[in-house]
C-alpha cells in the first residue's frame, strides 16, 4: 500500500468516525446526563478507560511498527 492509499484510508476512517461514531457517542452521553448516570465517579472511570485503551493501542502500534521495520 503506497502513501496515497494509506492517507485515503485514514481520511475515510476519520470521516466515518465523525459521521457515524461521534453522533452515537453524543446521543448516549446526553441520555446518560438526562438519566443522572453521568457524575464525577463515572467521568473518572471513563477517563481511566480511555487512557488504558489509548496506551494499549499505542503499544500495539509500536510492536507493529517494530515488526515492519525488522522485515525491511
Amino acid at each position: 500500500m503506497n502513501l496515497m492509499e494509506k492517507m485515503k484510508k485514514i481520511a475515510k476512517i476519520c470521516l466515518l468516525s465523525y459521521l457515524e461514531v461521534l453522533p452515537i457517542l453524543i446521543q448516549e452521553y446526553n441520555a446518560d446526563i438526562l438519566n443522572d448516570n453521568w457524575g464525577k465517579e463515572c467521568y473518572s472511570k471513563f477517563l481511566a478507560d480511555v487512557a488504558e485503551d489509548v496506551k494499549r493501542k499505542i503499544e500495539e502500534k509500536m510492536i507493529t511498527t517494530d515488526s515492519e521495520e525488522a522485515a525491511d
